[in-house]
């Protein structure tokens, strides 16, 4: 009877040991699982990698919603800068700035420095023109400051492209004073003239147009994008201003 007893007990004893047991090693079916379980992190992270060319705008509490993507342009600027235009005088001209951000504002009077840096902040509307003259075109971004409506000025950008190198650039704040009320509303310098609208010109003794999108190509797809900075003005009004634009579409005028 212990006879039995202790054959059981053996019996039991070798099953359990069975069950703790680990399975053998294989080394094939191992490197496979974790080549998979490796190679998808970093297959999807890839893809997102690539897809993911635009900023993400945060919304709520920290979330990042998909759809509040801003699409970058793979190419924004359709001319050509010279590296020496950053040295140009009165007004300076390089490359520089996030396209995607631009929005058509101006700071006028600005006054102060550091932190106690002060200006009139306003809201504008911006417009593009091109007129092409054999392998010449002159680009005109007309910027119409909210704050300046009353007094009928405005600031222009003009750059002369010729054979898709920038060779000109200048900036002017146009007045309008022809007593006439309401005309030549919206027109640029050269829309002024051919409207025999009386106007005056004038141009700052310094400072830097800043260049983040750029097609002097009329299409209802053209894209202009920029900032005038630092600009030094005698008027009182605009003094040392900032202006920028950012303008969609552009037509061809003779």
């Amino acid at each position: 009877m212990a006879g039995v007893i202790a054959a059981a007990l053996a019996a039991l004893l070798s099953a359990a040991g069975r069950a703790q047991s680990p399975a053998p090693y294989m080394g094939s079916d191992d490197s496979a699982s974790t080549t998979t379980a490796a190679g998808a992190p970093s297959s999807s992270t890839d893809t997102a990698v690539a897809a993911s060319t635009a900023t993400v705008s945060p919304t709520g509490h920290g979330a990042h919603v998909a759809g509040a993507q801003k699409a970058v342009l793979k190419r924004p600027i359709h001319a050509i800068i010279h590296k020496r235009s950053a040295h140009w005088t009165p007004v300076s001209l390089r490359v520089g700035g996030d396209p995607g951000a631009a929005r058509s504002a101006a700071t006028l009077a600005i006054h102060g420095r550091g932190r106690r840096r002060r200006g009139k902040s306003s809201a504008a509307q911006a417009f593009a023109r091109a007129r092409a003259r054999g392998d010449e075109t002159r680009l005109t971004i007309s910027v119409f400051p909210r704050a300046l409506r009353r007094r009928r000025k405005h600031f222009e950008i003009r750059l002369r492209v010729v054979e898709g190198f920038v060779e000109e650039a200048k900036a002017a704040l146009v007045t309008v004073v022809d007593r006439r009320p309401g005309v030549g509303a919206g027109l640029d310098a050269e829309g002024l003239t051919r409207e025999g609208v009386e106007f005056e010109e004038e141009f700052p003794g310094s400072g830097e147009i800043l260049i983040s999108a750029l097609d002097a190509r009329p299409s209802s797809k053209a894209f202009n994008a920029g900032r005038l900075r630092a600009a030094v003005f005698a008027d009182r009004d605009a003094g040392l201003c900032e202006v920028s634009w950012s303008t969609h579409g552009l037509l061809r005028e003779r």
